[in-house]
């Protein structure tokens, strides 16, 4: 961390109401562990996020969250995930931007992610697709990435800062 105060989590303009976008708190685990568990995506991990994990809520429900895992200037998003019933409301998007925001906040240059099925999704918000290969070291080292996700999973990076 640089110091730099963590910049505000905002609704999201226009049309969407997506509820309030805010760091997820220890209560919140529960229901983002579940939420992750629905989807089918990894719950493993989701704990130590700590300030780096957001969440959506709505009429006091977690209703979505995004996470990311640091790794000096390059950062690993951790499963985008929204309540199904809520799903194209602009709530992904939402989480998306401020994630990327915090992430930039933060002196981190490039977000990575692996997705199964998200890889449109993702590039609508300015991800490329790359080679396996091209994820760096501190990326390839993560847990997911080295063994949680499946090799078949699609890397996407953004570059941020």
């Amino acid at each position: 961390m640089t110091g730099r105060r963590r910049p505000p989590l905002r609704r999201q303009s226009g049309g969407a109401n997506v509820g309030e976008v805010r760091t997820s708190r220890a209560a919140d685990l529960p229901a983002i562990r579940a939420l992750l568990a629905d989807a089918g995506l990894p719950v493993e991990g989701v704990d130590a996020l700590g300030e780096d994990l957001i969440v959506t809520e709505e009429r006091g429900r977690v209703v979505g969250a995004v996470g990311m895992e640091r790794r000096g200037d390059v950062a690993l998003l951790r499963s985008l995930v929204v309540d199904p019933t809520l799903r194209a409301c602009g709530i992904g998007a939402t989480l998306c931007d401020a994630l990327l925001t915090r992430a930039a906040a933060a002196d981190v240059r490039e977000v990575w992610l692996l997705t199964e099925t998200a890889e449109p999704f993702f590039r609508r918000h300015g991800f490329e697709t790359v080679s396996r290969d091209a994820a760096p070291e501190a990326i390839r080292r993560t847990d997911e990435f080295s063994r949680i996700c499946p090799g078949s999973a699609t890397i996407m990076r953004k570059r941020v800062g």
